[in-house]
């Protein structure tokens, strides 16, 4: 299925559609269906309960950037969760996590804070494209990073703790569905294209985020945010889409490793005539915002 057809209304809510995810994991009255997850995700971390925190973060003082997370929460053992979701891939993502998490860290230890105990920090990306990896493992698609030292593996500080998941190479199709992992990541991948709730997934926890993640049960203003977003996203999709049929075309072109800085930039003035935005043509060609702005 093109992806671009992902991003239709249908039934269910799309949870990897951002303002879908925060209605259905990021409610008090569903914090049982965000501990599900979790326990899935990290298991190593026991959760009976958790507590939703404001989800903005004011700028560390060195800049007056803002973080705004999908979920942050406390849980009953003391460890803070950051949780997001991401469709597009984005250029130096893990760097992006980095800097998210050491907001968080700045802001618990503000102005004035001389303890430099951390809190336990475990940070929980949720991806619908592939992240590259040096030494890919077939079949993986959790992928779990921590502080530890090169040789013998031992554990720096538990303060920071990163997860991707690349949803794209979950592949399990709905009659492989054995356990509440599987049928998690299969939700989060499909739900949006799902008419009705798998036989496999008859459990208290699958029926009531069947029940919560119907559209119909979004509140008005947050169905008109949803369509919006779900716009917003197909747009982006077949911006980019686009993009790669013109460099696709661009490269043939010149055919050879001289012409690419000619025709990369040759592209980005093609692209621009046809109003793709500037950020999606620089994420397309490698080539620096400021460049393609003067094409």
């Amino acid at each position: 299925m093109a992806k671009e057809e992902r991003y239709q209304v249908g039934k269910y809510v799309d949870l990897m559609i951002d303002v879908a995810f925060k209605r259905v994991f990021g409610q008090p009255a569903n914090k049982d269906l965000l501990i599900a997850l979790l326990s899935v995700i990290i298991p190593e971390v026991k959760i009976d309960e958790i507590t939703y925190l404001d989800k903005e973060r004011t700028g560390s003082g060195l800049d007056d950037k803002k973080s705004v997370f999908d979920i942050l929460c406390d849980t009953d053992q003391g460890e803070k969760v950051l949780v997001e979701v991401q469709v597009k891939p984005q250029k130096y993502f893990r760097d992006r996590t980095l800097y998210y998490a050491a907001q968080e860290i700045l802001y618990e230890h503000r102005e004035g804070d001389i303890d430099y105990t951390l809190s336990s920090l475990y940070v929980i990306s949720l991806l619908d494209f592939e992240l590259e990896h040096g030494s890919p493992a077939e079949g993986k698609f959790v992928w779990r990073y921590s502080l530890k030292e090169n040789e013998t593996g031992e554990l720096m500080t538990k303060a920071l703790n990163f997860t991707f998941v690349e949803l794209s190479k979950f592949d399990k199709k709905e009659s492989e569905l054995a356990n509440l992992e599987d049928g998690l990541y299969f939700c989060l991948k499909h739900m949006g294209r799902l008419s009705r709730r798998p036989d496999r997934l008859d459990t208290a926890v699958f029926r009531k985020l069947f029940e919560v993640a119907e559209f119909v049960a979004l509140p008005a203003e947050q169905r008109k945010k949803y369509i919006a977003k779900m716009t917003t996203e197909r747009d982006i999709i077949n911006q980019i889409a686009y993009a790669r049929e013109k460099g696709e075309e661009a490269g043939m072109a010149k055919g050879k490793a001289e012409g690419i800085t000619e025709a990369k930039f040759q592209m980005a003035k093609d692209l621009k005539a046809n109003g793709v935005s500037v950020e999606i043509i620089a994420k397309c060609t490698g080539l620096p915002i400021e460049t393609v702005e003067s094409c």
